[in-house]
């Protein structure tokens, strides 16, 4: 086989599985000397945010000159993106290599890997090799019987659950948390997220949590102009001393109120503080949407009880950048590409783009899979744009036919067009002449798009 040929043959790993659970890799490990203990791991489960949390902590760790590895999934266009070792992508000659060793160590075993796991199992050993300092590892599905689960990790790290996966993870936010905070071992917890099921599941498992948006107060807004994401926060239960300035902010304050008049290209806002507390930190964000504040603070608090400064971390932060995440691909029209792959996905991205958007200014590309909340979804797209356009993926069998999709969004829209392909509906989207156009409903949807 070619090079090609092997990376292939690692990315259509299929076996017959009669359980979803980490034993497979755990025995795989053994006979690799148990890599996934050489490093110090954060671990990051989640419904959505993950990666942008996995950015942000990778960012901060490297800015403090440490040796990162970093694991996330899925990918858009190849397995390399998956694994990054300061940020750079493993190189096809190494993952294939990876792989053939690691295919005829297995040999002679019973043990059979998915594509998920022996990628997982790959990344193990990969960074062991290395001589990584921190692994940023986000799980692949779930938590408690994932792959990934399979380290003692220093920081366990949950953003936040909703329903997803009810197949594999249960039908009730109480059996999706669970799953989550499977990730919790005997290191600091950190979540970003208020729903009680989620603080049951975590306190269950440990009482060494923090949960940053009960620790911290915080406001944020998005600079439209720059496409980013401005964030004042503080401890809760600070008392006021000063006024805090930054060249975009006006503070006024007295014993009783601090008033903050926020101005930005696009807009003027007023926010009023009660005097417990006072915004004293300030950072700007590297990604665009109101959620990536919580996903920051999530990761500053690790950073933080690592040792970082906040210089470092605010640093680090304006710099981060996520394929696939609200990403802006192009100004005249602004085209925009997030992977909301789900309804909770999809709520953030309404949330952050609505106040931007006229809905007759705008037309969504969509493609979404046939396990989603694909009613729910379509629900969602309508609260940004009048009209629709759905196209196929025919490389995608999970996909949703686009008639299909069109059929449930009756009645939803204005307007709905249909298309075979991804980049003819982009094309045809253009000729509509609309100021903004979304592209959203599945990452592979968007490897058309994202370079």
């Amino acid at each position: 086989m070619n090079q090609q040929q092997i990376l292939d043959e690692l990315a259509n790993l299929n076996p017959p599985q009669t359980e979803f659970n980490a034993n497979a890799i755990k025995k795989a490990l053994q006979l690799c000397d148990e890599p996934q203990h050489k490093y110090k791991v954060i671990h990051i489960a989640g419904t959505n945010g993950k990666g942008s949390t996995a950015a942000f902590l990778e960012a901060g760790l490297l800015a403090a000159g440490y040796r990162v590895g970093k694991y996330t999934s899925p990918y858009i266009h190849c397995l390399n993106e998956c694994i990054l070792l300061n940020q750079q992508q493993i190189s096809d000659n190494d993952l294939a290599n990876l792989y053939l060793e690691l295919k005829e160590l297995l040999k002679p075993s019973s043990i059979v890997l998915s594509s998920f796991e022996m990628l997982t199992l790959i990344m193990f050993v990969y960074f062991a090799r290395c001589g990584i300092d921190y692994l940023v590892l986000e799980t692949g599905l779930g938590g408690l019987d994932d792959a990934t689960n399979v380290v003692d990790s220093q920081y366990s790290v949950i953003t936040n659950i909703a329903l997803e996966h009810t197949q594999w993870l249960g039908n009730s936010l109480a059996d999706i948390a669970r799953h989550k905070a499977g990730i919790i071992h005997h290191g600091k917890a950190v979540i970003a997220d208020t729903t009680p099921e989620l603080i049951a599941a975590v306190s269950a498992r440990t009482n060494n949590y923090v949960n940053v948006l009960e620790k911290y107060n915080y406001h944020s807004d998005l600079d439209s102009s720059r496409f980013i994401t401005r964030l004042w926060f503080a401890s809760k239960g600070n008392d006021i001393l000063n006024p805090i300035h930054h060249p975009r902010s006006l503070i006024y304050s007295s014993p009783t109120m601090c008033r903050l008049r926020h101005k930005s290209p696009t807009s003027i806002s007023t926010r009023v503080c009660s005097n417990q507390f006072e915004y004293s930190k300030y950072v700007e964000l590297g990604l665009f949407g109101y959620f990536q504040a919580r996903n920051f603070l999530a990761a500053y608090e690790v950073l933080q009880d690592i040792g970082i400064s906040d210089t470092m971390i605010f640093a680090a932060a304006k710099t981060v950048k996520w394929s696939g995440r609200l990403q802006l691909l192009g100004r005249y029209p602004q085209i925009i590409a997030d992977a909301s792959h789900n309804a909770d996905g999809c709520k953030v991205l309404v949330q952050s783009l609505e106040e931007f958007i006229n809905l007759a200014d705008c037309v969504v590309i969509a493609s979404v899979l046939r396990d989603k909340d694909r009613g729910k979804m379509l629900e969602l797209y309508a609260k940004l744009a009048t009209t629709l356009v759905v196209c196929n993926l025919f490389d995608q069998p999970r996909a949703t036919p686009a008639r299909e999709l069109a059929k449930l969004a009756y009645g939803k829209f204005e307007q709905i067009h249909v298309y075979n392909a991804p980049l003819t509906a982009l094309a045809a989207a253009k000729r509509m002449k609309k100021k903004f156009i979304i592209i959203s409903g599945s990452t592979y949807l968007l490897k058309y798009f994202v370079k």
